[in-house]
């Protein structure tokens, strides 16, 4: 009998931002507490306030100069922006280029002051300015709301799904036992159990 073809895809699924958030999520995770990682995590959230006030503006904020002038989520939106620029303008930052075998031709930015750059897990490197720069990158895509911190163990990762809330199964099976639902669920099994003991012979 033929062997059936497995479906099951060898290779890891990998979604749509995940590789560009990688080494982000590696310099947050290994910064507990530090003044850099605090720097970029205030970004990343100033980042977000713009991108929120800046989906509110409706047709009626650009119809005309004035009103867009006399918007109140314009106004917060401007505001959460000079805010995101004035810290980034720290962040000083020359283009360099980098040219190869058959036309390849390509500019980055890069530091002018450079830093040494911290070696991470997996051979990942990745100094506060990538990280920053990083993040602008993804605020254009919908990968940047998918940088996520486990409510339990409070490491980064990348959420793959609108409804996942931990970054793997131990912290998922942590929460669900401490909370009420869990803890019920314990409580009738524990009485079933004692009155299966009382009222039957259980050997």
């Amino acid at each position: 009998m033929p062997k059936q073809e497995s479906h099951v895809p060898e290779k890891k699924r990998e979604f749509s931002g995940e590789k560009d958030a990688e080494a982000l999520i590696s310099f947050l995770n290994h910064r507990p507490e530090n003044v850099a990682q605090a720097r970029v995590l205030e970004i990343g959230y100033l980042v977000s306030e713009v991108l929120k006030w800046a989906w509110k503006i409706t047709d009626a904020e650009v119809k005309t100069p004035e009103a867009w002038a006399g918007s109140r989520i314009v106004k917060e939106m401007e505001k959460a922006q000079r805010k995101l620029n004035k810290r980034l303008s720290r962040y000083a930052a020359v283009q360099m280029v980098s040219a190869g075998r058959g036309g390849f031709f390509r500019v980055d930015l890069w530091p002018v002051e450079k830093k040494p750059i911290a070696k991470h897990k997996g051979d990942v490197t990745l100094g506060e300015f990538g990280a920053v720069n990083t993040i602008l990158r993804l605020a254009n895509t919908k990968a940047f709301w998918r940088v996520s911190q486990c409510s339990v163990c409070g490491t980064y990762y990348f959420r793959r799904f609108s409804h996942q809330r931990f970054c793997g199964e131990v912290c998922r099976l942590k929460a669900f036992r401490s909370s009420e639902e869990w803890k019920e669920y314990r409580r009738n099994k524990a009485r079933e159990y004692y009155w299966l003991h009382k009222n039957t012979n259980v050997k």
